[in-house]
């Protein structure tokens, strides 16, 4: 129903209800889940009188495309992706090129600086999984120890992004090292910092520290 024959405050209170549960959630949700969630913003309002405002909230946010239905039973709904990001980031490793190429594609490596089981390989064509699988994908181009590029995919994106390892090995001083350009290319926009800061928290920023850790144990002996 129509916003203009509904109470104006009731509908934007479930509204902000609906739309901050599910972003919250980061994941789809029925109407259910929807109702319940608009409820304890408006406690007052009698159950019968919150399914109706609930759907007729439902059916505006679709109309606005605010809000999208996804094919599948039981219905649920979730967040339009939105725009696309993309980021582009560089790590300096203190370690040959070939090291690094191992930490992205040997899964026993992947395991140790990971903290989880990983599924990876140095194949093109070959499927990938991190994190029991809330990393997943597919390797699209294998250059060793030069080039890697993935098709990314996070639990819940309705499709993949686009992730660019470059390597290129330098000396200084006399000393190996090797610069990672990471480019990830087609981030939903809201995920963007996430992804960001996930990159130096979990990913190349942790393989930088381990080789990092293992120089400073090395020179101690």
């Amino acid at each position: 129903m129509p916003q203009s024959r509904m109470d104006k405050e009731p509908y934007k209170t479930i509204a902000d209800a609906v739309l901050g549960a599910l972003e919250k959630a980061g994941k789809p949700m029925t109407f259910e889940e929807m109702r319940d969630a608009a409820g304890k913003r408006v406690p007052s309002l009698a159950a019968g009188r919150l399914g109706w405002y609930t759907k007729s909230v439902q059916l505006e946010l679709e109309r606005e495309g605010k809000l999208e239905r996804l094919p599948e039973k039981p219905l649920r709904w979730k967040l339009p992706d939105g725009p696309l990001r993309n980021l582009r980031q560089s790590y300096r490793m203190k370690a040959s090129a070939r090291d690094v190429w191992a930490m992205l594609v040997d899964a026993q490596k992947i395991a140790e600086w990971s903290g989880a089981p990983a599924t990876m390989s140095a194949k093109a064509g070959a499927a990938f999984s991190l994190w029991d699988g809330d990393t997943f994908g597919e390797n699209l181009e294998v250059a060793p120890p030069r080039r890697l590029v993935q098709a990314w995919r996070m639990k819940g994106w309705k499709t993949p992004s686009t992730v660019t390892f470059n390597l290129r090995e330098r000396k200084n001083g006399g000393v190996v090292e090797t610069d990672v350009e990471l480019v990830h290319t087609g981030i939903p926009a809201k995920d963007l910092d996430e992804i960001a800061s996930g990159w130096d928290a979990y990913y190349l920023g942790a393989i930088k520290a381990q080789f990092a850790a293992k120089k400073k144990a090395k020179a101690g002996r």
